[in-house]
C-alpha cells in the first residue's frame, strides 16, 4: 500500500465512531486517515466535503452507515486490509452516492466501476479448496475476480459474453445475443427510433432495480427519440407492450419512449413504477387509470396509490399547483414522484409521514436526511419558486441550490416531533418481524 505520512489524521468526537454528520461540509479534507480504532462510520458523517478524495481506512472498520460520503469527490480508498476482509465490511450499496471510488487492499485493487472483474489479480493465502470452501459459487468474489492466486495455482475466470455493437436494419436499431445493455456502449444515437431487446436480454443498464434506480444514468439516454421498445416474447425478465418496456408479466413499469406522448393509460396488471420511467415523455401531462385498478389512481391527471395515501407520479408537463392540507391524509412521496415536472407552480404539504424507503434504524435523523434531498430536487423544477411544509416556506431559488449549501432548510421541528412515535412503531415492528440483528454479511 502506499505510505500516507502526509494524509491527515481524524480525531472523532467519540473513541472509536465517527458519528452522524460528524465531519459535514468540511471543504477543508483532501487526503485523511482514519484512526486506527474506529470501528464505523454514521450516518452523513463526511456529506458536503466536496474535496474529500481520498481517506484511510483502518482493519478494524466494520460498518459504513447510508450515505456516508454523499456529495464528496471521494475516488479513492486505502484499506489495511485484505480484500477479503474488505468484503466482511457492512455497508449499505448508497454508501457513498453514485460513485466507484478504487480500494487498494493489501493483497490486491478493488476496482467497483471495472468491467467485467472488479479484481484483476488477487493473492490468496490458502489452497484452491480452501477457496472454493469459503465462497460460494455466486458470490461477488468468484464472479468479479480474473486471478486468484493460490499457493497451489491460479484461479482464472473466463472472460463473460460482451455486448455487441449495435445493429440496424430498416428503421430498427437492435442488440443480437447479448446478455446485458450497458449505459456507456454507445453514445449520441438521435437517428434510433425503434429498439427491439432480444431474447437473451436479462439486464438492462438503470433497471436491475426497478423501482429505486441504482444509479443516476440509465441505457436508454443515448436515444432522444426513441418511440418504440420491443421485447422478444421468449424473454425472460422484460416484455413491451405498445412500445413500453415493463418487467416480465408487466408489473413494473420500466421505460415509456415517445417524447410526443401526452397521456399515459396504466395497464391493470402495473404495481410499481420505475423512476426512471416516464424521463423520455416531456409532454406528458396525465395519467388514465381504470376506475378499478388495483394499485393506482388518477386525481385530475395526477398518479396516486389506490387509497391516495402516496404521490406516485407528477407528469412532466402537467401544470398546477398541489396542496396537501390538514383536511385530508397524509400524503407520502414515492421516490421520483417529481422527476423532470417543469410544470408545476405550488407545492404545500400540512405534514409529511416518514417515507416507506428509509430504514427505520436512521430515526428522524434519516427523516432530516430525505427531506433535505427532497428539497434539492424540488429546486431543479424550473416552474417551482417556493415549497410550503407544516407552516414553514422555502425560497427554491436561492443560490446555489446544492445540499451542501442546504442547512438552513431544515425539517421544521413540528414535523419531526410529530414523526418520532411513527418512527418508535416502525422501529419495533421491524424486531418483530426481522428477530434480533443480524451480525454481519460474512
Amino acid at each position: 500500500m502506499r505510505k500516507n505520512e502526509t494524509r491527515r489524521r481524524l480525531v472523532p468526537k467519540t473513541s472509536g465512531e465517527i458519528g452522524f454528520k460528524e465531519f459535514w461540509n468540511r471543504e477543508d479534507l483532501v487526503d485523511v486517515a482514519l484512526p486506527r480504532n474506529v470501528t464505523s462510520i454514521g450516518l452523513l458523517a463526511f456529506v458536503g466535503c466536496t474535496n474529500l478524495r481520498s481517506v484511510t481506512f483502518p482493519k478494524a472498520l466494520k460498518k459504513i452507515e447510508s450515505d456516508a460520503f454523499y456529495a464528496t469527490a471521494l475516488s479513492e480508498i486505502l484499506y489495511d486490509g485484505t480484500v477479503e476482509e474488505f468484503d466482511r465490511i457492512e455497508f449499505p450499496k448508497n454508501w457513498c452516492e453514485d460513485r466507484n471510488p478504487v480500494v487498494r487492499c493489501s493483497n490486491g485493487t478493488i476496482d467497483f466501476g471495472a468491467e467485467p472483474f472488479y479484481v484483476k489479480k488477487l493473492a490468496f493465502d490458502g489452497t484452491k479448496a480452501d477457496w472454493a470452501k469459503r465462497y460460494a459459487p455466486d458470490h461477488w468474489l468468484n464472479r468479479r475476480v480474473a486471478v486468484v492466486r493460490c499457493t497451489d495455482g491460479d484461479i482464472r475466470r473466463p472472460l463473460p459474453k460482451r455486448p455487441v455493437q449495435l445493429a440496424t436494419k430498416g428503421d430498427w436499431t437492435f442488440f443480437e445475443g447479448t446478455e446485458y445493455i450497458p449505459y456507456d456502449f454507445e453514445r449520441n444515437i438521435p437517428s434510433a427510433r425503434t429498439l427491439a431487446i432480444p431474447a437473451s436480454v436479462s439486464a438492462i443498464a438503470g433497471f436491475l432495480d426497478a423501482v429505486d434506480a441504482p444509479c443516476p444514468v440509465h441505457a436508454f439516454e443515448p436515444f432522444p427519440r426513441l418511440r418504440e421498445i420491443r421485447v422478444d416474447p421468449k424473454n425472460g425478465t422484460f416484455e413491451s407492450r405498445d412500445g413500453v418496456l415493463y418487467t416480465k408479466g408487466g408489473g413494473t413499469l420500466l421505460y415509456a419512449p415517445d417524447p410526443e406522448r401526452r397521456t399515459f393509460r396504466v395497464p391493470d396488471e402495473t404495481s410499481a413504477i420505475g423512476v426512471f420511467a416516464f424521463d423520455a415523455c416531456p409532454k406528458l401531462e396525465a395519467f388514465e387509470v381504470p376506475p378499478n385498478h388495483p394499485s393506482f389512481a388518477s386525481v385530475d391527471g395526477v398518479l396516486f396509490s389506490r387509497d391516495g395515501r402516496t404521490l406516485v407520479r407528477v407528469p412532466p408537463a402537467w401544470r398546477g399547483a398541489l396542496d396537501f392540507g390538514e383536511d385530508r391524509e397524509p400524503v407520502r412521496v414515492a421516490p421520483g414522484a417529481f422527476r423532470g415536472c417543469q410544470g408545476l407552480s405550488g407545492l404545500s404539504f400540512a405534514r409529511l409521514p416518514v417515507p416507506t424507503e428509509i430504514d427505520p434504524e436512521a430515526g428522524p435523523e434519516g427523516f432530516s436526511w430525505w427531506f433535505d434531498g427532497l428539497v434539492g430536487e424540488l429546486s431543479r423544477l424550473s416552474g417551482l419558486r417556493e415549497f410550503t411544509v407544516g407552516g414553514g416556506t422555502f425560497d427554491l431559488d436561492a443560490k446555489p441550490p446544492r445540499l451542501r449549501r442546504l442547512e438552513s432548510l431544515k425539517t421544521p421541528k413540528p414535523i419531526l416531533d410529530n414523526e418520532r412515535r411513527a418512527w418508535a412503531a416502525a422501529k419495533r415492528a421491524r424486531a418483530r418481524r426481522l428477530g434480533p440483528p443480524l451480525a454481519g454479511r460474512g
